[in-house]
């Protein structure tokens, strides 16, 4: 029996556990059904795997979190120094997401995603003005800290 079928016969394995991914890509392929079908295509993992040159099949878990390092290095970037009408039109183009005062920095998030749970950030601090893409599960004394470190 190879690693596939281990992994396809184990009786842990519970529909949408093992995904179809290819390293690197921000997104599944396809999900793996209890039964060994894949759930999109209806195919088997082997015919899945073969069409798709460079897929893996793996515990959804480890693709997710994959898919996530691959996100953050296409997206999120460095705080960049911006002008007070920036920040002023950011502000005034949709109502912000979230908006508070963390450690003396202003900040506030967009409502519009650049993808997942990355959207940009602006802030204030100081008479200056930032912006950077952010997880929106970064805590904002976090994103403070890193502003003060920048300004």
């Amino acid at each position: 029996m190879n690693e596939l079928d281990r992994k396809l016969t184990s009786d842990k394995v519970k529909a949408v556990e093992l995904c179809i991914y290819i390293p690197g890509e921000m997104n599944l392929q396809n999900t793996v059904q209890s039964n060994g079908l894949c759930a999109y295509s209806n195919e088997t993992v082997e015919d899945c795997l073969a069409r798709l040159h460079g897929a893996v099949c793996i515990p959804l878990e480890n693709a997710l979190e994959q898919i996530g390092k691959a996100e953050d290095a296409a997206y999120i970037n460095d705080w960049e120094e911006i002008t007070q009408e920036t920040y002023d039109r950011m502000l005034g183009v949709l109502p912000p997401e979230k908006w508070t005062t963390a450690d003396g920095v202003n900040i506030f998030r967009i409502m519009e995603y650049t993808t997942g749970n990355i959207t940009a950030h602006y802030a204030h601090y100081k008479g200056r003005y930032f912006t950077a893409n952010r997880r929106t599960s970064t805590d904002y004394k976090q994103l403070a800290k890193e502003v003060k470190a920048v300004s």
